[in-house]
């Protein structure tokens, strides 16, 4: 695992670790797939769906630790409520006629004018 990686499952069971303690006063070795899947499901109206799969991936390694969840079984995907605005690059002129002046011949085929 990346050190990226490990640090994103740090901070998504910390997440989940606080939501155990301020929920339900439990710590974090206590949390059963039905507290994950609650903590999920109130996190899908906050956040979008990568970092909802993150949380899920994180937790789900740990619940097989402690033996809450079988070796074998996997959590439900959660899908955000969060709505996702994806937008494509827009350049003003100016910043296209600098990338394109910038361009040798053989790279400048996206870029000429037909």
């Amino acid at each position: 695992m990346s050190e990226r990686s490990s640090r994103n499952y740090s901070t998504a069971l910390k997440a989940l670790a606080l939501h155990m303690n301020e929920v339900h006063r439990l710590p974090l070795r206590k949390a059963s797939p039905a507290h994950v899947s609650e903590f999920l499901s109130d996190r899908a109206i906050e956040v979008g769906q990568s970092s909802l799969n993150m949380s899920r991936q994180a937790s789900e390694p740990m619940l097989h630790f402690t033996k809450a969840l079988a070796p074998d079984e996997k959590l439900e995907m959660v899908l955000t409520e969060k709505a996702e605005v994806l937008e494509s690059r827009a350049y003003r002129q100016d910043q296209v006629e600098y990338v394109v002046t910038g361009q040798r011949d053989r790279h400048a085929i996206s870029s000429r004018n037909r």
